[in-house]
């Protein structure tokens, strides 16, 4: 329950304040994560870094992390973390190279909206498990929202509201990603990340109801492996759910078609331009 956290010991490990003190503490975690010291987190830097900062004891290499909150798995939240924080600033030079590396990694001025975001997902993370209560695997169904509606009432959903998300009583249709974009809607319209840059700070509106959230949520749940690209086999894994009609060969020209510079791999300006189409 969120009600059981310790918010106050969460916001000091997690340091978001936009002071000095904050930032040099940003600054030291930053470094810390980059195990590869090239200036950029990856998604797989930040999900061994992030639940890192949570964790409740030291432990032994064979003991599995328990945290200061009760969640078993922070993924989900950093998942969703890295994929908002990435690339809300502009990139920090010229050329492909650079904007490669940019487009999948956060930079040390986005490592601020990394943390916002973190946040504010793990406290999404923990209302989801709290109305998750009946083994569906991460996804909910009106029954269990229905029993949980002053939860949901916090972030500004009425039952109406709730009731017409899913298409019956209890069918498990939401997934975590899913109800976090809702919530973050309802609540706030959109989230609000923070950036360092250089010596002052910047405040980037998220638009979280905007088609662009909506194109980078799509982009995210693609992107089956959380590399930052969308391949051949997850393209085509997609569209084979989505329509039972679809082949592989079906797959595999449109996978041609979108991916303009020919790597292999559809990255997210690439499939920006193909949906756009």
């Amino acid at each position: 329950m969120t009600s059981h956290v310790d918010w106050k010991e969460v916001d000091k490990r997690l340091p978001c304040a936009q002071v000095p003190q904050e930032k040099a503490k940003r600054d030291a975690l930053f470094h810390e994560m980059d195990s590869s010291s090239n200036g950029f987190i990856t998604i797989s830097e930040a999900q061994n870094g992030l639940p890192h900062l949570l964790e409740g004891h030291f432990r032994k290499a064979h003991e599995a992390a328990s945290y200061i909150v009760p969640v078993a798995d922070l993924k989900p939240a950093v998942k969703l973390a890295f994929g908002v924080a990435r690339k809300v600033a502009p990139p920090d030079g010229k050329g492909r190279k650079v904007k490669q590396t940019h487009d999948l990694c956060v930079d040390r001025r986005e490592f601020h909206a990394l943390l916002v975001a973190f946040r504010a997902y793990i406290e999404l993370l923990l209302i989801f498990q709290d109305i998750d209560t009946d083994g569906s695997l991460g996804r909910l169904n009106w029954k269990e929202c229905e029993k949980c509606l002053p939860l949901l009432e916090q972030w500004n959903i009425s039952e109406k509201d709730a009731k017409h998300k899913f298409p019956d009583d209890w069918t498990p249709s939401m997934t975590f990603s899913a109800f976090a974009d809702w919530c973050i809607m309802r609540r706030f319209g959109k989230l609000e990340l923070l950036l360092d840059e250089n010596d002052a700070e910047e405040t980037i509106k998220y638009e979280a109801g905007s088609s662009m959230f909506a194109m980078l949520q799509a982009f995210q749940e693609w992107d089956v492996d959380g590399s930052g690209t969308i391949s051949a086999e997850e393209l085509a894994g997609v569209l084979m759910t989505l329509d039972s009609s679809f082949t592989n060969e079906d797959a595999m020209k449109l996978f041609a078609a979108a991916d303009v510079n020919k790597d292999g791999f559809i990255d997210y300006s690439e499939f920006m331009q193909w949906i756009a189409k």
